[in-house]
């Protein structure tokens, strides 16, 4: 890509220049005008050099309003260059204080972070179903939401600032002690725990499921196509046989994985024959195929949405005459898609987690 590198002071020296051009320009005009004005009459007749001199003045004057137009746009865009360049720097200043502060408030709570991971709530959640997880996300929001009017913070600056709140009720007790200092201690003790777990879930949750690719060999030769490409993303040497893309999700629960409506990085998607989604690479809707269906490796999940679920995916393609067993096909890789909450709801696409969490609703 081609880069072009602006000096705002060079353009700014640029029209400087000009302008000093323009003022020599007028100043020259200037004197050959009064020296054409101090020729008599008769002196002019006789030279017939008036259209000539008239015609030389227009050019000087389109000329000398060029000049001036080019030096005030170059002296206009060193200002914009200018301007863009400092707000530039005030956004970078913006997103490098904002990190270190996240920094700083990730490595003040890094201690409390780590013993909600060896705690047995976190033990009893990691047994959960990926659903699960998801739905005690959720509800650890909506209680901070309201128990807490300052919810919008960050929850690392929340942690840390509901940590130094607790220490400053807990210097009170050297003054007194009693009933309602106490619970007060309590309760901003309760709420620092429900923005620790929900931010430890939450950060599980966004960061998915770990890539464990390829599947065996001996699987991969029977597969072509989107079974192909799915079964090099994640190991899915099922006891079963695997069936075609839209049978997936069938097959994963009866091997005893964890399946579901939620939308994971890492986690497979198996479309049934009936399934439909928008396709941004094609800018179009899309059918899976109606007799095989179609599964795809789910790349990242954007959780903007409200309205529809949006996940980036990653697929193979049988080519059109192929052999069984060829492989993958055509690739498609980081292909963002969205599908209506009806599709999943109705159980028409299905996202393929973990054999280790097996659904516990």
């Amino acid at each position: 890509m081609t880069r072009i590198l602006v000096n705002p002071e060079r353009l700014r020296a640029l029209g400087a220049e000009l302008q000093r051009a323009l003022n020599e320009l007028r100043a020259t005009e200037q004197r050959a005008v009064s020296a054409w004005n101090g020729l008599d009459w008769e002196a002019r007749q006789r030279a017939g050099a008036e259209n000539q001199v008239n015609l030389a003045r227009q050019r000087a004057d389109s000329l000398a309003s060029q000049t001036e137009t080019l030096a005030r746009y170059l002296a206009n865009k060193a200002q914009a260059f200018e301007e863009a360049d400092r707000q530039g720097t005030q956004s970078i200043s913006s997103v490098s204080r904002q990190w270190t502060q996240w920094q700083t408030d990730y490595q003040a709570m890094r201690g409390d972070l780590t013993t909600v991971r060896e705690s047995q709530w976190w033990q009893d959640t990691q047994s959960q179903s990926w659903t699960n997880r998801y739905q005690t996300r959720d509800q650890l929001l909506r209680e901070v939401e309201q128990a807490d009017i300052l919810c919008s913070s960050s929850p690392l600056t929340r942690i840390h600032e509901l940590d130094a709140q607790i220490k400053q009720l807990e210097s009170k007790r050297w003054f007194w002690k009693d009933d309602a200092l106490e619970a007060e201690i309590v309760r901003v003790q309760d709420l620092k725990l429900k923005y620790e777990r929900y931010y430890v879930l939450n950060d599980q949750i966004k960061q998915g499921i770990t890539a464990n690719g390829p599947s065996s060999q001996t699987l991969l030769q029977g597969l072509e196509g989107c079974t192909y490409y799915a079964a090099t993303r994640r190991d899915v040497t099922w006891p079963t046989p695997v069936g075609n893309g839209g049978q997936w999700a069938d097959t994963a629960q009866a091997a005893g994985w964890d399946t579901g409506a939620v939308p994971i990085r890492g986690a497979l998607i198996s479309f049934d024959t009936e399934a439909r989604y928008f396709d941004e690479g094609y800018n179009r809707n899309v059918n899976a195929d109606s007799t095989y269906g179609h599964i795809a490796y789910v790349e990242n999940v954007d959780w903007s949405r409200g309205d529809v679920v949006r996940i980036e995916i990653s697929e193979g393609n049988s080519v059109p005459g192929g052999k069984y067993g060829d492989g993958p096909g055509t690739v498609r890789e980081h292909i963002w898609i969205t599908l209506d909450r009806g599709t999943l709801n109705d159980g028409h696409a299905t996202f393929i987690y973990e054999s280790a969490h097996k659904p516990t609703n």
